[in-house]
């Protein structure tokens, strides 16, 4: 939470995260969505999860981080060395923000 009370979401200088090796598996299958006439099309994951099936309510944007990353899971061990991003304070953060809104 910055100092003027907003919800701001780190970001890499190239927007990216490096996908933990587990879910290179999942990772195209995530990405597939439909194209026109029937014909697929890819975008963008976090591994699992498309960030077009994120996106409903009051999206904000993406976090730079996997799937694992963002649930805090499979090994973590606080902030990701590579991106910074620490799913634990990120959750604080919405909660606080939630609060503010008066949620």
């Amino acid at each position: 939470v910055s100092s003027d009370g907003e919800l701001r979401l780190a970001q890499l200088p190239g927007g990216e995260d490096v996908l933990s090796d587990l879910l290179w598996v999942t990772a195209p299958f995530a990405a597939e969505l439909p194209g026109p006439g029937g014909t697929k099309r890819r975008g963008a994951s976090d591994g699992m999860i498309a960030v077009e099936s994120a996106k409903w309510g009051d999206f904000r944007g993406c976090v730079p981080a996997d799937h694992y990353d963002v649930i805090g899971q499979i090994g973590d061990r606080g902030p990701d060395p590579i991106s910074g991003f620490d799913a634990a304070n990120f959750y604080v953060n919405i909660a606080a923000d939630l609060e503010r809104k008066g949620l």
